[in-house]
């Protein structure tokens, strides 16, 4: 029987040897900053004032009358205070009253601050965020945003939801040019050669890439789960994606 090795698909590895493959999925996340150091004065400007900010072009611009309306997915972004870098990004979806959903550990870093930012055609805006609950057995969490909502006005955020029997599913991928692509896919049965699944865990044939770990798994125009990682056999022939499913009582956050 083939083993299965597991990766989570965080943009960037939690050690300190970032491949190529990392350095180019982290890049995707900051197109609007074009690179670190215009990112870190960012980081310095929302920690005096939460904002949000409104970034284009590696500028802050005026952000009189500007609202979001298209979709509340978003990208999660990792500051290293120490080393004033990215440590690491990956997806969360946005379910009203300054919640965003993730999965554990996208955020569970020491001596870090955590960014959310949302995007709107040529332009994107960023929070500043803190951790508001997180449970590692089921590699959840929930982040809350710091600043003004009032620009936050989504018209389709669906609703979560784990009382529905799941069948078709489509995940939200974060592209190399920073748009997102949806990816269909199915739930598969266990495979007994992976055992390091969790209790609130299921395969799905879509395994995803680097950075889509906390992205939302779909299914009938409802959030069914969050993507977490993959599985690959030791052949490299059998790749499978992993996703949380979400219990509503975790839901809630004051």
């Amino acid at each position: 029987m083939e083993n299965f090795t597991t990766t989570t698909c965080n943009s960037v590895r939690k050690d300190s040897l970032i491949s190529e493959e990392d350095e180019i999925s982290s890049r995707r996340f900051i197109p609007h900053f074009r690179d670190e150091k215009f990112f870190g004065h960012v980081v310095t400007e929302l920690k005096s004032n939460p904002g949000p900010k409104y970034i284009k072009d590696a500028k802050i611009i005026s952000h009189d009358n500007i609202i979001l309306t298209c979709h509340s997915n978003c990208e999660i972004l990792i500051w290293s205070d120490k080393e004033q870098s990215l440590k690491d990004a990956g997806l969360g979806y946005y379910y009203g009253s300054g919640c965003v959903l993730t999965v554990n550990h996208v955020i569970d870093y020491e001596n870090c601050s955590i960014f959310v930012t949302f995007r709107e055609y040529e332009f994107c805006m960023i929070y500043l965020a803190h951790i508001a609950k997180k449970n590692k057995d089921q590699d959840l969490a929930i982040i809350k945003l710091q600043g003004s909502l009032d620009p936050l006005q989504f018209k389709n955020i669906k609703n979560i939801t784990n009382e529905i029997e799941i069948k078709d599913i489509y995940v939200f991928s974060l592209k190399p040019d920073g748009e997102y692509e949806l990816k269909t896919g199915e739930i598969m049965q266990h495979h007994p050669s992976i055992k390091d699944m969790l209790k609130n865990e299921l395969l799905i044939s879509v395994a995803g890439i680097n950075g889509d770990s906390g992205g939302p798994v779909c299914s009938n125009g409802n959030v069914v789960g969050l993507f977490r990682g993959a599985s690959t056999s030791e052949n490299g022939l059998e790749k499978y994606g992993r996703m949380v499913k979400i219990d509503k009582s975790f839901l809630k956050c004051d």
